[in-house]
């Protein structure tokens, strides 16, 4: 999974992390950050709230916190796909079983609509 851009907004640099996510029906989502005012968005898509990490030399650590806008539930597993080339990672993944979210209540309008 090869992104053009990154979270936050700003382009992933060649040899850069990469984060995506790709689900069951093949559709991948790069993430997109709030960040990006004016760009149009159309479920379903992948939001990164925050982003951090650090290390020393010869570790490193991070962290993101991300979300999954999307119309529906969705209809299988998806996988969760890093890669850093720089770093000589290639291409993994880590399955997200979609069990938890089918057994969750389903959603409910918060506020009713305008039409009622």
């Amino acid at each position: 999974m090869h992104a053009s851009g990154g979270g936050f907004g700003a382009a992933v640099e060649p040899g850069g992390l990469q984060l995506g996510l790709a689900l069951a029906d093949g559709t991948r989502l790069l993430p997109m950050s709030y960040r990006e005012p004016g760009r149009e968005v159309t479920p379903p898509t992948l939001f990164v709230n925050s982003m951090g990490g650090g290390g020393g030399e010869d570790w490193y650590e991070g962290r993101a916190a991300a979300w999954v806008w999307s119309p529906s539930r969705p209809l299988g597993d998806a996988d969760l796909v890093l890669a850093w080339e720089s770093f000589g990672i290639g291409e993994l993944r880590h399955p997200l079983r979609a069990s938890p979210i089918a057994a969750a209540p389903a959603p409910r309008p918060l506020w009713p609509s305008a039409a009622a």
